[in-house]
């Protein structure tokens, strides 16, 4: 979760002088985010979502499926 005004990024120069940070807009979730180095202009390393008024979070899921192999029908 991140929220509104959070620093989510910033840029630098070749001698790692901090040029612009880049802070969240709104409260919400982080769907992704590109690992780089380097970037162009223009580029998205970073999306977020606004969830709803109403969100709850909900319990992980943390139920194991196992299955077992059938086994070796004899002829």
């Amino acid at each position: 979760m991140i929220e509104k005004g959070e620093l989510l990024g910033y840029t630098t120069d070749f001698f790692n002088e901090k040029q612009e940070e880049f802070h969240a807009k709104f409260s919400g979730v982080i769907l992704y985010m590109t690992p780089s180095f380097s970037i162009t202009p223009g580029r998205v390393l970073c999306a977020y979502a606004e969830l709803p008024e109403d969100y709850e979070p909900q319990v992980p899921h943390t139920h194991v499926h196992t299955h077992s192999l059938p086994e070796k029908v004899s002829e």
